[in-house]
């Protein structure tokens, strides 16, 4: 090692490897900056093609992700971001289950033994 190499220097690709590196962590610090998402569209998604009930809550809580992380408050961003996609979930599932029963009735309303 010369007294004119610097520590970059004698690693040889080492320093390709921490740009790298410091590439991917201002990633997850944007990614941080950012945010929860707020899944509004498959709120909406969910509130007017599966079920309307459990629906509705998501996309308000949807609307107060948007609404938190605009005042920068990332805690109830997160939370409400959680019973978002809790809420959206829940109506898929109901939607889905009253969509079965409702043919099952049809199916088997109509059938004689």
């Amino acid at each position: 090692m010369s007294a004119e190499q610097g520590p970059s220097q004698e690693k040889g690709d080492s320093g390709a490897k921490e740009t790298a590196i410091e590439i991917a962590v201002v990633e997850d610090v944007d990614k941080l900056k950012e945010g929860p998402d707020d899944c509004l569209q498959y709120s909406f998604f969910a509130a007017f093609c599966c079920c309307f009930a459990c629906g509705i809550p998501a996309v308000l809580f949807s609307r107060k992700v948007q609404d938190a992380k605009q005042r920068g408050d990332m805690a109830t961003a997160r939370q409400a971001s959680t019973y978002s996609k809790r809420f959206t979930a829940a109506s898929i599932v109901c939607g889905m289950l009253l969509w079965y029963i409702f043919m099952f009735y049809i199916i088997f309303a109509n059938f004689s033994f």
